[in-house]
């Protein structure tokens, strides 16, 4: 799913509409609803499918790894099964009362059966989830004593291909674009090793803060980055969690 890119119109949406679709139409902002021959009604967000339900009343939900609040929050509007909410960076799903109704860790492709209990399934996903935030802390840690006491850090040539390398059409990262299990494991190499790099704190900051603290960066000015260390730091932690499909 393509989510950082502005209101998309219904001829381009359609593009990635599933198989079968009967009628669809416009509901909100990059969202289209469809009806399908097999009666599943399925709603899209950008190009991802992320409510399905169908006629037996089964809801089965998809983030794609996009766990952004537009996705949580177009899910919860878009069906009324069961609510998804966040708790350190952690999706869950619950149903029924607040006090006395069901909780369990939200996965990609749950699917919610209205008359059984919810699948558990995704209890790895909470043990996965805590795992990165504490290489994220850790990673955002060394990142801001980097940034604090210097040297400053540049985009380089030796950095991480997939952090500065440039696809042509799209004018992303090359690991924005791929976002796949590849990109992951670079990602993951990046925390574990603590791989401090511009190229990487570039990206990161892009559309999250002002070109004055973007020009820190590609100069290497170490006065400004020590600076605004702060908002460089939220906007890696926010990175990394964006692209590794945790809550952000």
């Amino acid at each position: 799913m393509t989510e950082f890119k502005g209101q998309r119109t219904k001829r381009d949406l359609m593009r990635s509409a599933p198989d079968g679709v009967v009628s669809s139409k416009k509901v909100a902002n990059n969202t289209l609803h469809h009806i399908l021959e097999n009666g599943d009604e399925v709603y899209q967000l950008h190009d991802t499918e992320i409510v399905r339900i169908k006629p037996d009343g089964t809801v089965r939900l998809n983030s794609e790894g996009w766990r952004t609040s537009t996705t949580k929050n177009r899910i919860n509007d878009l069906q009324n099964l069961v609510s998804v909410y966040q708790e350190s960076s952690i999706w869950y799903i619950h149903r029924g009362d607040w006090k006395t109704g069901e909780t369990v860790p939200y996965f990609d492709g749950i699917e919610i059966h209205p008359d059984k209990p919810l699948p558990t399934d995704g209890i790895t996903e909470v043990q996965r989830t805590k795992l990165l935030n504490k290489k994220i802390r850790r990673y955002v840690a060394a990142l801001r004593k980097r940034l604090e006491n210097g040297p400053a850090l540049k985009p380089e040539r030796g950095d991480c291909m997939y952090c500065s390398l440039i696809e042509v059409e799209s004018k992303k990262p090359l690991g924005d674009c791929i976002r796949d299990q590849t990109d992951s494991n670079h990602l993951m190499s990046h925390l574990d090793e603590l791989y401090l790099m511009g190229s990487l704190c570039l990206n990161a900051c892009k559309g999250y803060v002002g070109p004055f603290i973007l020009h820190y960066i590609i100069t290497g000015d170490a006065e400004g980055q020590a600076q605004f260390s702060d908002m460089i730091c939220r906007a890696v932690s926010r990175y990394f969690k964006r692209q590794l499909g945790i809550g952000s």
